[in-house]
C-alpha cells in the first residue's frame, strides 16, 4: 500500500509554517510526511478517492451548508484538517465503543459497483440506440 505524500493542493493553507514547524522534531515531520497519521483505509490516495466519492453520494445539501464536491472534501479533510490535527498530536481512529457499525470497505465497494452498473447501463442503452 502506498502512503500519502505531502500534497500539492492546499500546501500551507491549513498547515503550520515557519517557526511553528521548526518547533516540531524531525521524527514528527517524517511521521506527517509518511501519511501514517491517517487511518489505514485512508493512507492510499486511490482508497481516499473511493471513500470520498462514496461519502459524497450520500451527502445532501443543507440549508446553511453548501455541499462541496468530493474533491474539495478530500482535499480539505485529508490535506488540511487531518494534517493540521496531526501536527497537534491528534489522529482519527476507529472507535472502541461496541456497536453494529457499517463496514467502510463494503460501503465503498457498493458505491463503486453501483457507479459501474449505471455507467454500463448508459453505455448499453446508448449502443442500442
Amino acid at each position: 500500500m502506498s502512503v500519502v505524500s505531502q500534497p500539492v493542493v492546499g500546501r500551507g493553507s491549513g498547515r503550520l509554517q515557519g517557526a511553528e514547524v521548526d518547533r516540531m522534531g524531525d521524527s514528527i515531520t517524517e511521521w506527517l510526511k509518511s501519511g501514517k497519521y491517517l487511518p489505514e483505509p485512508l493512507r492510499d490516495f486511490h482508497d481516499q478517492k473511493a471513500v470520498f466519492k462514496a461519502m459524497h453520494a450520500n451527502v445532501r445539501e443543507q440549508p446553511l451548508v453548501r455541499r462541496p464536491d468530493w474533491i474539495e472534501g478530500q482535499v480539505y479533510v485529508i490535506d488540511l484538517f487531518l494534517w493540521y490535527m496531526a501536527q497537534h498530536g491528534w489522529t482519527l481512529q476507529r472507535t472502541r465503543r461496541a456497536g453494529d457499525y457499517l463496514d467502510l470497505a463494503e460501503s465503498t465497494r457498493k458505491h463503486e459497483q453501483a457507479t459501474a452498473a449505471a455507467l454500463m447501463s448508459a453505455l448499453t442503452t446508448r449502443a442500442g440506440s
